[in-house]
């Protein structure tokens, strides 16, 4: 049996300032992974997601509680990934039916990690299968979140031992007492690419500013390296002033400031072809949500209302 002793739920900077990490606290966080699926051609849908902890090295207790969608991935198996870390004797991994996962981890060496604010030691591996009956037809990727539990020493509802959480055992005595540090998680998840892809990020302007950039993200499964887009747009209060391409173009050449565009008014928008090959993922023809270009565009609009400086007024956008 072991009995918990805490303090701090979350951790605060040495001086008491809420919102930073302090170096003695112990962070856990669960990395985010991309994972390529083909229909009708790949078998293989395993997917690894890294467990990673960073901070207080003498937190040598680790007890882990990540939910999961069922509808989305299939756990398999969490992997030890490092000679440090051990699953706690007689306790092996469970996972509840709601898609919970539950284990407990025992550091028995206990080296230094890197600082809480810095990406942590990957020390274990979530093991998924994606279930692949559930993507939809109308989009190109899924997200399939990883989230922790975290320990809530007030709660009245909550099983401490379904909860994340890190602490000190004293591995010299019997009493298994572990003395719980303050922890800071970051969750994480797996994002499932199965189809191509464009799409447009969102942006704002002010009353003073009238020009604003988009953002333009291509995934593309296949070998290739053009892409012909098309925007469409009410032409009656934006123009497309030019496409700034986020890449260098081809070697010697420098960068590119801009693409040419074709403009059309049936239906109004513009057409343009971007070159890709810069952004694939070294070592594959993959393009997974990659950051193409920006869309500078110049709004037309007249606001209504404020003082001309972005003060007062509805939004004219």
């Amino acid at each position: 049996m072991i009995a918990l002793v805490h303090g701090a739920a979350f951790a605060i900077d040495e001086e008491g300032a809420p919102g930073r990490t302090s170096s003695r606290a112990a962070a856990l966080q669960i990395d985010s992974v991309d994972f390529v699926y083909k229909a009708d051609v790949q078998e293989l849908t395993g997917v690894s997601v890294p467990l990673r902890i960073g901070g207080n090295s003498h937190a040598n207790y680790v007890q882990v509680s990540v939910d999961y969608d069922r509808e989305r991935l299939s756990f398999r198996d969490l992997k030890i990934e490092s000679n440090d870390w051990v699953l706690w004797p007689g306790a092996p991994v469970t996972v509840d039916p709601e898609g919970r996962i539950l284990a407990t981890l025992l550091d028995i060496r206990g080296r230094a990690r890197p600082p809480p604010q810095e990406p942590g030691t990957h020390f274990a591996s979530l093991v998924f299968d994606l279930l692949p009956g559930n993507i939809p037809v109308d989009h190109y990727r899924l997200e399939a979140p990883l989230a922790f539990t975290p320990y809530d020493p007030g709660s009245l509802t909550q099983d401490p031992r379904e909860e994340t959480l890190a602490g000190i055992l004293d591995v010299t005595e019997d009493d298994g007492v572990v003395d719980v540090v303050s922890g800071h998680l970051q969750d994480g998840g797996v994002t499932v690419y199965y189809a191509d892809g464009i799409e447009i990020g969102g942006g704002g302007i002010t009353q003073r500013e009238q020009s604003f950039a988009l953002p333009l993200y291509i995934t593309s499964l296949g070998d290739i390296d053009t892409i012909n887009v098309g925007v469409d747009y009410d032409e009656l209060i934006l123009t497309l002033l030019r496409v700034r391409p986020m890449a260098p173009a081809a070697e010697g050449r420098g960068p590119l400031e801009s693409v040419d565009i074709s403009y059309r008014s049936a239906p109004a928008g513009a057409d343009f072809r971007i070159d890709v090959s810069a952004f694939r993922t070294p070592g594959t023809s993959l393009l997974l949500g990659a950051h193409v270009a920006d869309l500078e565009f110049h709004y037309a609009g007249v606001g209504l209302g404020g003082d001309g400086a972005g003060q007062g007024g509805p939004a004219n956008f």
